[in-house]
């Protein structure tokens, strides 16, 4: 039987959330006196899929969970958002990753992450069917070997790669991962990773440092202050949208599904980034990285357009 067709596939991490509500962030060697403000599914990747397909995309979810309560609350998490967990590997005696989150009466958060081996697919549990059954694959590269390898598979299918790089996955420089970059059509940065990956607070020379390593298009996520899309074509900045910041936690990851969803379509990038910069900022409405992900109708009216640009065609 064939594989019902996706528009996007992330692969990735599935996480639970565990907020505490603090004054605010604790700094070194501090005791400081929260409450508890809520558990949720995340993950980064789990966090942009649904984002996605709020905004109308049709998704799916490629990821490994162990067999606990917490593997349970994220496959149901991906449900609520009507992504397909058709690749979501449950694996037995494994413990599923969380995250604790601080987050202060700014909306600012401070993230401890509980790493265990359930944060991405090893290369055994890739299924080559799946990825070649979307038009897009997108990864937070949380193992570059993996992520490298899913990519090479995607590019053999004609799927289109798009990645997000956290400072995480860059700790390594950028010899980690040429590779990854050399199969990637769409790479997603923020400007710490940027700073981090080539030491220079100059984003139009990191930018294009990337852009020469494969991807066409550079997508730098600036919080607030909005996103900077660099291209062949040069620099396009897009500000921010003012909004009531109650967490930004995912507001990347939203910021991301909406840009991506747009490109996808065929839309002008000025529109996409645009796009971007409404999901993310509507995407901190409230507590949960998904708590308040905006649909296609919310984040089209945020940028003053009642439908979606006109275009000539969308991306394969």
């Amino acid at each position: 039987m064939s594989l019902q067709p996706l528009d996007i596939l992330g692969i990735g991490d599935l996480d639970v959330d565990i907020y505490v509500r603090v004054p605010r962030l604790a700094g070194n060697d501090e005791k400081i006196h929260g409450t508890p403000a809520g558990m949720f599914a995340g993950g980064m990747i789990g966090n942009f899929c649904c984002a996605a397909s709020r905004l109308g995309q049709r998704v799916g979810m490629h990821a490994v969970v162990g067999d606990d309560a917490f593997g349970a609350q994220t496959i149901q998490g991906l449900a609520e958002f009507d992504v397909n967990a058709r690749g979501v590997r449950v694996k037995p005696g494994q413990q599923t990753y969380f995250c604790v989150i601080q987050l202060d009466d700014s909306g600012e958060k401070a993230l401890t992450l509980a790493r265990t081996p359930m944060i991405f697919p090893s290369s055994n549990d890739l299924d080559h069917a799946l990825i070649a059954s979307a038009r897009l694959v997108h990864m937070a590269p949380f193992d570059i070997g993996v992520a490298t390898e899913a990519a090479e598979i995607a590019r053999a299918a004609g799927v289109a790669v798009s990645v997000d790089l956290e400072p995480g996955s860059v700790s390594e420089g950028l010899t980690g991962v040429e590779r990854l970059l050399a199969n990637t059509d769409v790479c997603v940065v923020n400007e710490f990773a940027l700073i981090d990956l080539f030491g220079t607070g100059r984003l139009d020379e990191g930018a294009e440092h990337l852009r020469g390593r494969g991807p066409s298009i550079v997508l730098v996520t600036r919080g607030a202050r909005g996103v900077t899309v660099f291209t062949a074509g040069g620099p396009l900045s897009i500000p921010g949208i003012t909004a009531d910041v109650v967490d930004t936690t995912g507001a990347g990851d939203a910021c991301a599904a909406a840009f991506l969803s747009g490109w996808l379509e065929g839309w002008p990038l000025e529109d996409a980034a645009r796009l971007g910069c409404a999901a993310g900022a509507l995407a901190t409405r409230a507590i949960g990285a998904r708590s308040s992900l905006p649909t296609r109708d919310e984040a089209l009216a945020a940028i003053g357009r009642g439908a979606a640009p006109t275009v000539h065609g969308s991306r394969r």
